[in-house]
């Protein structure tokens, strides 16, 4: 504010004053100098200069490149020029960080611990409902936990399809395909086979009877029957003959 002078004659006393500093002592009563708060001023040293012009100017100047910093207190952090630049600043629980490259300015947000999401470690059950009630015998209900190690709720990944161990819960087209793998029975001589599918699980019942009188063939080929007494007959009625 050059427009305003402060004159002084000589020998009087003309004070400097930082803004919000002020004098104040310490738990042992030696004098201080203190910030606003009431706690010890630390200077960090090389970071400001008076720079005098030889007639009547004193310059104040802040170093451009601070250093011997302990901590900032700010609202917002810009690096970068005017026209291409990153703004960051707290916004809520989280960080945003504003880009501007050449007049186009995108806004997005810092992920935080609570953003992270993993399935969360464990042991899981088929067809488990302690979790997601509504799950079926077939599927695998995995859970996710955030970067703090809670538990997001009503937060699922399916495995699903997925057959136990004993087989007791799979579906009845399933048990169709197993049992169509199973033995095959064929009659043979002098037996009838008689074939009843299960319509819903597809289990297939034989049920196998012998052909009375037994039909038996001859190395020529020649069909016979045995008769009641020990003989037999090509009488396919079972006479005698």
């Amino acid at each position: 504010n050059e427009s305003t002078e402060n004159k002084h004659k000589l020998n009087t006393l003309v004070k400097v004053q930082g803004e919000g500093t002020k004098e104040g002592t310490d738990a042992a009563g030696a004098k201080e100098i203190q910030t606003s708060d009431g706690t010890k001023f630390e200077s960090a040293k090389d970071n400001i200069a008076v720079e005098a012009n030889g007639a009547d100017t004193l310059t104040v100047k802040l170093n451009k490149n601070l250093k011997g910093l302990d901590s900032v207190t700010t609202k917002e952090i810009k690096l970068g020029d005017a026209n291409d630049n990153i703004s960051i600043k707290k916004d809520g629980d989280r960080i945003t960080y504003t880009t501007n490259n050449g007049g186009t300015t995108t806004t997005n947000k810092v992920a935080n611990l609570g953003d992270e999401l993993h399935i969360t470690p464990g042991t899981y059950e088929i067809g488990a409902t302690n979790k997601d009630a509504a799950a079926k015998n077939d599927e695998v209900t995995l859970t996710y936990t955030d970067g703090n190690g809670v538990e997001k709720a009503n937060t699922f990944a399916k495995i699903k399809g997925v057959a136990k161990s004993d087989l007791s819960n799979i579906s009845n087209d399933g048990k169709k395909v197993i049992t169509g793998l199973g033995s095959v029975v064929k009659a043979g001589d002098n037996v009838t086979v008689k074939t009843d599918t299960d319509a819903t699980t597809g289990q297939k019942t034989y049920t196998v009877n012998a052909v009375t009188p037994a039909v038996y063939t001859k190395a020529d080929g020649t069909k016979v029957i045995k008769r009641p007494d020990g003989t037999f007959t090509t009488n396919l009625d079972g006479s005698a003959g």
